[in-house]
């Protein structure tokens, strides 16, 4: 007769940060783990938000520094 009856009874136990923190595993919130998961999205948004200020200098001749400095007047 088998000794185990259902899959989950057959499961891996947690090992690491992962068997005591229950945010540190998948689709968790802590720092570590969240930065991992998260580190393709932040660099697209990077790469679109550095797009977006070329885009402004080429269409209007100036970059976002230069609009603060000039204020209300843009």
């Amino acid at each position: 007769m088998a000794q185990h009856k259902t899959r989950k009874d057959r499961r891996k136990q947690y090992r690491g940060s992962r068997a005591f923190d229950t945010t540190c595993r998948c689709h968790g919130g802590c720092p570590w783990c969240e930065g991992n998961r998260l580190y393709q999205d932040k660099r697209e948004r990077q790469a679109a938000d550095r797009e977006i200020q070329y885009a402004e200098m080429i269409l209007y001749g100036t970059s976002d520094h230069e609009k603060e400095l000039i204020g209300d007047e843009w």
